[in-house]
């Protein structure tokens, strides 16, 4: 059994970056990250460090830059932070987070639709 990786949220943060971006450079976080969340080079990079402790993240030394790539798979690790959430938040219950969801943000008329034709197949969602 694989040993899960915790991740903080300025990580979580970080990880999009990288699996929307991966590979990429340490300019191309800094890039999509510094500014959104007002951090500096200096917070991304010690953030990057603790990632790659972790293992949640590789870096490749390819001169004259280093490349940032995911070791993490996206969507493996959004499901067992999710079941997490749902364990530690909702003490299990689906529609418990569901509906709290709903209630705190509301629903668009696509996500409805796309709900009840989830529901309607009674399948997981591969989307």
């Amino acid at each position: 059994m694989k040993k899960k990786i915790a991740l903080a949220d300025s990580e979580w943060r970080l990880m999009q970056i990288i699996w929307e971006k991966s590979p990429c450079t340490f300019r191309d976080i800094c890039d999509a990250a510094c500014e959104p969340n007002g951090w500096t080079k200096h917070a991304v990079m010690s953030y990057l460090k603790r990632m790659e402790a972790k293992g949640a993240i590789a870096v490749k030394d390819a001169k004259p830059v280093k490349l940032y790539t995911a070791i993490l798979n996206k969507e493996e690790t959004i499901e067992e932070e999710t079941e997490d959430l749902l364990n530690r938040v909702y003490n299990g219950s689906l529609l418990l987070m569901v509906q709290s969801a709903v209630r705190g943000r509301g629903m668009s008329e696509e996500d409805m639709e796309s709900l009840k034709a989830l529901l309607a197949k009674g399948e997981r969602y591969d989307g």
